[in-house]
């Protein structure tokens, strides 16, 4: 009795099964080509970027616009 069978008897679970070479043989192909999650995943990505940048420039905006309010203040 390996391992497998052991633990699915111990604990009420069915038995775990490797995949055979032709399962991990599709794995490698579908892992050459960029899947739809790794895609969702890199736009996501560039949209965070993006706003991060945007919420950076507006922010050195008020900056710029708070000092130039105290240096009116000041003549």
């Amino acid at each position: 009795m390996g391992f497998g069978a052991e633990r699915a008897n111990l604990m009420g679970e069915a038995a775990m099964s490797m995949p055979t070479d032709s399962t991990s043989a599709a794995t490698n192909e579908q892992s050459s080509d960029p899947s739809a999650g790794e895609v969702d995943l890199s736009q996501r990505a560039n949209n965070a970027k993006t706003a991060l940048m945007q919420q950076i420039l507006a922010f050195n905006t008020e900056v710029v616009q708070v000092e130039n309010a105290g240096e009116d203040q000041k003549n």
